[in-house]
């Protein structure tokens, strides 16, 4: 029996077989910095100047729109939060007067310590009990104040420079309104109305309002 040994075996040649042998390539050395080109690969481009030059003309348009939205947006907030602060303040005084059963004030005030008469409601405001012998004043030390608000925002009322509310609750003969409104934007005004049964809420302005915002220099 013969035994088969692959040193005496031998590849038929070309010219036995008619057919092409088969030939490897040679794959690419390996380790850093050996890789394989296919053709002329360009270098990526940056953007020229004409692009640069575009998206600047671009981005200045949004921004020329964009900022006086943003401004609008901003005042507006403002205005919603002094005219809340507001409402928040003196539902707070006629809850005193029911809860103590003791009549209080709400009147503005520039050293929080006592009320001013010159109605400036924007340089800030107190809650105390009032003063009996001297209406328009807080009797000893407020219980509240608030801070002053921002240059551009007016804050005016109608009627009396202070409002009172009684033990029941009402705000007696001094109910009025408050507006507040913005100096750039003189058409934009909210309004809080004091009922004379103390009941207070937000609102804007009706034709029966005289107030007028005045306008910024």
């Amino acid at each position: 029996m013969n035994h088969w040994n692959p040193d005496n075996c031998a590849f038929p040649s070309e010219e036995e077989t008619g057919l092409p042998t088969m030939r490897g390539h040679a794959a690419p050395p390996s380790g850093s910095g050996a890789r394989q080109h296919h053709g002329n690969v360009q270098p990526p481009r940056g953007f020229g100047w004409i692009e640069q030059m575009v998206a600047l003309a671009v981005l200045a348009v949004l921004t020329a729109v964009a900022v006086p939205t943003f401004h609008r947006m901003l005042e507006g907030h403002q205005l919603r939060s002094a005219q809340a602060d507001y409402i928040v303040a003196l539902q707070h005084a006629r809850s005193l007067a029911v809860n103590e059963q003791a009549r209080m004030i709400f009147c503005p005030s520039h050293d929080f310590l006592h009320c001013s008469s010159d109605g400036a409601w924007n340089a800030g405001w107190l809650v105390g009990r009032a003063d009996s012998n001297h209406p328009g004043q807080v009797m000893g030390t407020p219980r509240y104040s608030g801070d002053a608000h921002r240059a551009g925002l007016t804050i005016a009322g109608t009627g009396t420079n202070y409002v009172w509310f009684n033990p029941d609750g009402s705000a007696s003969s001094t109910f009025k309104s408050l507006f507040f409104c913005m100096r750039d934007e003189p058409g934009r005004v909210l309004v809080i109305r004091i009922a004379r049964l103390g009941r207070v809420k937000r609102d804007l302005p009706n034709r029966d309002d005289t107030f007028t915002c005045p306008a910024s220099d």
